[in-house]
Protein backbone atom coordinates (compact mmCIF):
# COMPACT_ATOMS: atom_id res chain seq x y z
CA UNK A 1 0.00 0.00 0.00
CA UNK A 2 2.73 2.38 0.97
CA UNK A 3 4.55 1.77 -2.24
CA UNK A 4 1.56 2.23 -4.29
CA UNK A 5 0.78 5.60 -2.10
CA UNK A 6 4.24 6.77 -3.44
CA UNK A 7 3.55 6.46 -6.97
CA UNK A 8 -0.10 8.23 -6.19
CA UNK A 9 1.61 11.06 -4.48
CA UNK A 10 4.10 12.51 -7.40
CA UNK A 11 1.25 11.89 -10.27
CA UNK A 12 -1.32 13.77 -8.72
CA UNK A 13 1.08 16.48 -7.18
CA UNK A 14 2.13 17.12 -10.76
CA UNK A 15 -1.12 17.11 -12.05
CA UNK A 16 -2.72 18.91 -9.06
CA UNK A 17 -0.60 22.23 -10.05
CA UNK A 18 -0.62 21.78 -14.20
CA UNK A 19 -4.34 21.76 -14.16
CA UNK A 20 -4.77 24.51 -11.91
CA UNK A 21 -2.82 26.79 -14.10
CA UNK A 22 -4.74 25.65 -17.10
CA UNK A 23 -8.01 25.74 -15.32
CA UNK A 24 -7.49 29.24 -14.29
CA UNK A 25 -6.38 30.13 -17.77
CA UNK A 26 -8.99 29.05 -19.30
CA UNK A 27 -11.95 30.47 -16.99
CA UNK A 28 -9.93 33.66 -17.23
CA UNK A 29 -10.26 33.59 -21.17
CA UNK A 30 -13.63 32.88 -21.29
CA UNK A 31 -14.50 36.41 -19.26
CA UNK A 32 -12.27 37.51 -22.36
CA UNK A 33 -14.20 36.03 -24.40
CA UNK A 34 -17.48 36.05 -23.23
CA UNK A 35 -18.61 37.87 -26.01
CA UNK A 36 -17.74 35.20 -28.48
CA UNK A 37 -19.72 32.09 -29.94
CA UNK A 38 -20.38 29.18 -27.49
CA UNK A 39 -19.18 27.14 -29.61
CA UNK A 40 -15.71 28.45 -29.05
CA UNK A 41 -15.78 28.54 -25.35
CA UNK A 42 -17.03 25.20 -25.20
CA UNK A 43 -14.11 24.06 -26.90
CA UNK A 44 -11.95 25.81 -24.40
CA UNK A 45 -13.49 24.14 -21.54
CA UNK A 46 -13.32 20.50 -22.99
CA UNK A 47 -9.86 22.13 -23.84
CA UNK A 48 -9.29 22.41 -19.67
CA UNK A 49 -10.79 18.91 -19.20
CA UNK A 50 -8.47 16.89 -21.86
CA UNK A 51 -6.08 18.48 -19.65
CA UNK A 52 -7.70 17.23 -16.33
CA UNK A 53 -8.01 13.51 -17.90
CA UNK A 54 -4.16 13.39 -19.72
CA UNK A 55 -1.34 12.23 -17.61
CA UNK A 56 0.71 14.96 -16.14
CA UNK A 57 4.28 13.22 -17.32
CA UNK A 58 3.74 13.69 -20.84
CA UNK A 59 5.87 16.23 -22.36
CA UNK A 60 6.17 17.33 -25.98
CA UNK A 61 8.51 20.45 -26.97
CA UNK A 62 5.59 22.68 -27.66
CA UNK A 63 4.38 22.24 -24.35
CA UNK A 64 4.62 25.37 -21.64
CA UNK A 65 4.95 22.90 -18.92
CA UNK A 66 7.48 20.78 -20.99
CA UNK A 67 10.06 23.76 -20.80
CA UNK A 68 9.90 24.00 -17.01
CA UNK A 69 12.23 22.35 -14.84
CA UNK A 70 11.71 18.58 -14.88
CA UNK A 71 10.52 17.18 -12.23
CA UNK A 72 12.93 16.37 -9.37
CA UNK A 73 14.44 19.64 -9.82
CA UNK A 74 11.61 21.69 -8.47
CA UNK A 75 12.67 21.57 -4.60
CA UNK A 76 9.28 21.72 -2.89
CA UNK A 77 7.84 19.05 -4.63
CA UNK A 78 11.15 17.13 -4.39
CA UNK A 79 10.88 17.57 -0.30
CA UNK A 80 7.49 16.82 0.20
CA UNK A 81 7.59 13.71 -1.56
CA UNK A 82 10.98 12.77 0.30
CA UNK A 83 9.44 14.06 3.48
CA UNK A 84 6.42 11.13 2.80
CA UNK A 85 8.88 8.34 1.68
CA UNK A 86 9.47 8.88 5.36
CA UNK A 87 7.82 6.10 8.10
CA UNK A 88 5.29 8.93 9.81
CA UNK A 89 4.62 10.41 6.43
CA UNK A 90 3.71 7.41 4.62
CA UNK A 91 1.02 6.83 6.84
CA UNK A 92 -0.60 10.10 5.98
CA UNK A 93 -0.10 9.79 1.96
CA UNK A 94 -1.82 6.26 2.10
CA UNK A 95 -4.78 8.12 4.51
CA UNK A 96 -5.14 10.57 1.86
CA UNK A 97 -4.81 8.18 -1.19
CA UNK A 98 -8.03 6.43 0.36
CA UNK A 99 -9.67 9.25 1.01
CA UNK A 100 -9.21 10.35 -2.94
CA UNK A 101 -10.15 6.90 -3.69
CA UNK A 102 -13.36 6.79 -1.93
CA UNK A 103 -14.58 10.32 -3.18
CA UNK A 104 -14.41 8.40 -6.19
CA UNK A 105 -15.75 5.76 -5.54
CA UNK A 106 -19.07 7.82 -4.42
CA UNK A 107 -18.71 10.03 -7.47
CA UNK A 108 -19.15 7.02 -9.81
CA UNK A 109 -21.50 5.28 -7.60
CA UNK A 110 -23.78 8.50 -7.72
CA UNK A 111 -23.03 8.74 -11.75
CA UNK A 112 -24.29 4.70 -12.17
CA UNK A 113 -27.34 4.79 -9.47
CA UNK A 114 -28.53 7.77 -11.70
CA UNK A 115 -28.21 6.35 -14.93
CA UNK A 116 -29.45 3.01 -13.64
CA UNK A 117 -33.12 5.20 -12.50
CA UNK A 118 -33.24 7.05 -16.25
CA UNK A 119 -33.13 3.16 -17.68
CA UNK A 120 -36.23 2.35 -14.83
CA UNK A 121 -37.57 5.58 -15.88
CA UNK A 122 -37.28 4.87 -19.93
CA UNK A 123 -39.22 1.46 -19.19
CA UNK A 124 -42.15 2.90 -17.50
CA UNK A 125 -42.72 6.55 -20.02
CA UNK A 126 -45.04 6.41 -22.54
CA UNK A 127 -44.25 6.95 -25.97
CA UNK A 128 -45.29 10.43 -28.19
CA UNK A 129 -43.41 10.46 -31.39
CA UNK A 130 -39.92 10.05 -30.90
CA UNK A 131 -40.40 11.45 -27.68
CA UNK A 132 -41.24 9.40 -24.24
CA UNK A 133 -43.75 10.82 -21.81
CA UNK A 134 -42.95 10.52 -17.67
CA UNK A 135 -44.26 11.90 -14.73
CA UNK A 136 -40.79 11.31 -13.18
CA UNK A 137 -39.24 13.57 -14.75
CA UNK A 138 -39.13 17.44 -13.70
CA UNK A 139 -37.67 19.10 -16.94
CA UNK A 140 -37.17 17.90 -20.59
CA UNK A 141 -34.02 15.94 -21.04
CA UNK A 142 -31.85 14.02 -23.79
CA UNK A 143 -30.43 10.92 -22.14
CA UNK A 144 -28.68 7.86 -23.56
CA UNK A 145 -25.13 7.46 -25.38
CA UNK A 146 -25.98 3.99 -27.38
CA UNK A 147 -29.46 4.62 -27.55
CA UNK A 148 -30.29 8.15 -27.49
CA UNK A 149 -34.34 9.09 -25.92
CA UNK A 150 -35.86 11.99 -25.04
CA UNK A 151 -37.77 12.59 -22.25
CA UNK A 152 -40.07 14.85 -21.27
CA UNK A 153 -42.20 15.55 -18.20
CA UNK A 154 -46.15 15.03 -18.34
CA UNK A 155 -46.79 18.34 -16.69
CA UNK A 156 -44.79 20.07 -19.26
CA UNK A 157 -46.94 18.17 -22.73
CA UNK A 158 -49.77 19.38 -21.46
CA UNK A 159 -48.22 22.98 -20.23
CA UNK A 160 -47.29 23.77 -23.69
CA UNK A 161 -48.81 24.76 -27.28
CA UNK A 162 -47.84 22.55 -29.88
CA UNK A 163 -45.52 25.42 -31.12
CA UNK A 164 -43.46 25.32 -28.29
CA UNK A 165 -43.48 21.71 -27.51
CA UNK A 166 -41.81 21.64 -30.84
CA UNK A 167 -38.71 23.79 -30.31
CA UNK A 168 -38.75 21.74 -26.76
CA UNK A 169 -38.52 18.76 -29.01
CA UNK A 170 -36.14 20.39 -31.27
CA UNK A 171 -33.37 21.37 -28.69
CA UNK A 172 -33.22 17.99 -27.22
CA UNK A 173 -32.77 16.48 -30.74
CA UNK A 174 -29.91 19.17 -31.44
CA UNK A 175 -28.39 17.65 -27.91
CA UNK A 176 -28.77 13.65 -29.43
CA UNK A 177 -27.22 15.58 -32.66
CA UNK A 178 -24.42 17.17 -31.03
CA UNK A 179 -23.67 13.81 -28.61
CA UNK A 180 -23.96 16.38 -25.57
CA UNK A 181 -24.80 13.08 -23.40
CA UNK A 182 -21.48 11.66 -24.02
CA UNK A 183 -19.73 14.83 -23.38
CA UNK A 184 -21.65 15.08 -19.76
CA UNK A 185 -20.97 11.28 -19.16
CA UNK A 186 -16.92 12.14 -20.03
CA UNK A 187 -17.04 15.28 -17.96
CA UNK A 188 -18.66 13.35 -15.05
CA UNK A 189 -16.03 10.53 -14.81
CA UNK A 190 -13.32 13.06 -14.75
CA UNK A 191 -15.38 15.42 -12.12
CA UNK A 192 -14.96 11.83 -9.86
CA UNK A 193 -11.37 11.72 -10.05
CA UNK A 194 -11.14 15.60 -9.28
CA UNK A 195 -13.96 15.73 -6.80
CA UNK A 196 -12.22 17.74 -4.49
CA UNK A 197 -10.55 20.28 -7.07
CA UNK A 198 -13.18 23.59 -7.20
CA UNK A 199 -11.88 24.90 -10.43
CA UNK A 200 -13.06 21.57 -12.11
CA UNK A 201 -16.42 21.91 -10.86
CA UNK A 202 -16.32 25.52 -11.91
CA UNK A 203 -15.38 24.33 -15.57
CA UNK A 204 -18.40 21.15 -14.90
CA UNK A 205 -21.04 24.06 -14.67
CA UNK A 206 -19.60 26.15 -17.66
CA UNK A 207 -19.21 23.74 -19.72
CA UNK A 208 -23.38 22.72 -19.23
CA UNK A 209 -24.21 25.87 -19.60
CA UNK A 210 -22.08 26.39 -22.63
CA UNK A 211 -24.10 22.86 -24.47
CA UNK A 212 -27.47 24.68 -23.48
CA UNK A 213 -26.28 27.58 -25.62
CA UNK A 214 -24.79 25.83 -28.48
CA UNK A 215 -27.88 24.21 -28.84
CA UNK A 216 -29.96 27.21 -28.94
CA UNK A 217 -27.25 28.69 -31.72
CA UNK A 218 -27.59 25.49 -33.85
CA UNK A 219 -31.27 25.73 -33.78
CA UNK A 220 -31.56 29.73 -34.77
CA UNK A 221 -28.66 29.58 -37.05
CA UNK A 222 -30.20 27.09 -39.68
CA UNK A 223 -33.67 28.29 -39.06
CA UNK A 224 -34.91 25.47 -37.16
CA UNK A 225 -37.02 27.46 -34.79
CA UNK A 226 -37.90 31.41 -34.95
CA UNK A 227 -35.93 33.86 -32.30
CA UNK A 228 -38.45 35.18 -30.47
CA UNK A 229 -41.02 32.22 -29.90
CA UNK A 230 -38.14 30.50 -29.20
CA UNK A 231 -36.69 33.04 -26.36
CA UNK A 232 -40.33 32.82 -25.52
CA UNK A 233 -40.59 28.91 -25.18
CA UNK A 234 -37.40 29.28 -23.00
CA UNK A 235 -39.18 31.77 -20.63
CA UNK A 236 -42.14 28.92 -20.38
CA UNK A 237 -39.48 26.52 -19.59
CA UNK A 238 -38.52 28.39 -16.72
CA UNK A 239 -41.30 27.37 -14.66
CA UNK A 240 -39.70 23.43 -15.05
CA UNK A 241 -36.31 24.02 -14.40
CA UNK A 242 -34.54 21.91 -12.41
CA UNK A 243 -31.31 19.79 -12.02
CA UNK A 244 -31.30 17.01 -14.21
CA UNK A 245 -29.56 13.35 -13.58
CA UNK A 246 -26.02 14.20 -14.45
CA UNK A 247 -25.29 12.45 -17.41
CA UNK A 248 -28.57 14.00 -19.04
CA UNK A 249 -29.05 16.98 -20.65
CA UNK A 250 -31.34 19.56 -20.36
CA UNK A 251 -33.15 22.40 -21.78
CA UNK A 252 -33.36 24.28 -18.42
CA UNK A 253 -31.10 23.22 -15.30
CA UNK A 254 -31.55 26.57 -13.54
CA UNK A 255 -33.64 29.67 -13.67
CA UNK A 256 -31.13 32.38 -13.48
CA UNK A 257 -29.10 30.22 -16.71
CA UNK A 258 -32.44 30.27 -18.68
CA UNK A 259 -32.83 33.90 -17.91
CA UNK A 260 -29.05 34.41 -19.56
CA UNK A 261 -29.96 32.85 -22.25
CA UNK A 262 -33.19 34.72 -23.11
CA UNK A 263 -31.79 37.50 -22.59
CA UNK A 264 -28.87 36.48 -24.65
CA UNK A 265 -30.73 35.65 -27.93
CA UNK A 266 -32.74 39.36 -27.13
CA UNK A 267 -29.54 40.97 -27.76
CA UNK A 268 -29.86 43.18 -30.97
CA UNK A 269 -26.07 41.99 -31.61
CA UNK A 270 -26.83 38.32 -31.08
CA UNK A 271 -25.75 36.58 -34.56
CA UNK A 272 -26.01 33.10 -33.83
CA UNK A 273 -23.37 30.22 -35.45
CA UNK A 274 -23.16 26.59 -35.53
CA UNK A 275 -20.06 26.37 -36.31
CA UNK A 276 -16.05 27.11 -35.10
CA UNK A 277 -14.19 29.58 -37.33
CA UNK A 278 -10.83 28.94 -39.25
CA UNK A 279 -9.36 31.68 -36.65
CA UNK A 280 -11.66 29.93 -33.68
CA UNK A 281 -10.08 26.33 -34.87
CA UNK A 282 -6.63 27.88 -35.31
CA UNK A 283 -6.64 29.38 -32.01
CA UNK A 284 -7.63 25.86 -30.06
CA UNK A 285 -5.30 24.14 -31.79
CA UNK A 286 -2.24 26.91 -30.92
CA UNK A 287 -3.55 26.47 -27.27
CA UNK A 288 -3.99 22.24 -27.02
CA UNK A 289 -0.01 22.33 -28.07
CA UNK A 290 0.91 25.04 -25.71
CA UNK A 291 -1.29 23.61 -22.67
CA UNK A 292 -2.00 19.76 -23.07
CA UNK A 293 1.70 18.31 -22.58
CA UNK A 294 2.90 17.86 -19.17
CA UNK A 295 6.33 17.89 -17.13
CA UNK A 296 9.84 16.26 -17.80
CA UNK A 297 10.45 13.70 -15.17
CA UNK A 298 13.92 14.04 -16.15
CA UNK A 299 16.70 15.72 -18.66
CA UNK A 300 16.82 11.99 -20.29
CA UNK A 301 13.47 10.82 -19.88
CA UNK A 302 11.05 12.21 -22.19
CA UNK A 303 7.82 10.32 -21.93
CA UNK A 304 7.34 8.83 -18.01
CA UNK A 305 5.54 6.65 -16.04
CA UNK A 306 4.29 6.85 -12.29
CA UNK A 307 8.14 4.65 -11.38
CA UNK A 308 9.71 6.23 -13.17
CA UNK A 309 8.21 9.40 -11.78
CA UNK A 310 8.58 7.99 -8.03
CA UNK A 311 12.35 6.84 -8.84
CA UNK A 312 13.18 10.83 -10.24
CA UNK A 313 11.26 11.95 -7.04
CA UNK A 314 13.33 9.93 -4.87
CA UNK A 315 15.72 11.79 -2.59
CA UNK A 316 18.26 8.45 -3.08
CA UNK A 317 18.36 8.65 -6.67
CA UNK A 318 18.40 12.39 -6.77
CA UNK A 319 21.79 12.59 -4.88
CA UNK A 320 23.26 10.46 -7.20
Amino acid sequence: MTALAGNWLPHVLQALWQNTAVALFVLLLLRVLRGAGPQLRHALVMLAFLKFALPPMLPLPTGLFSAAPPAPAIEPVRNLVGLAMQPSGARLVVALMLVHLLGIIVCLSRLASEAWTLRGIRRRAVRMGDALVSREVPVPMATGVLRPAILLPESLVRALDQDELADVLAHEREHIKRRDVLYNWLQEIVLAVWWFHPLARRLGREGRALREECCDDALLARGACEGAHYARTLLHAASFAARPPLSAAAIAESEPALLHRIRRIADARFTPSSRLSPLAAALLVALALLLLPGLRVSAANRFAFDHETRAALSPHSHDH
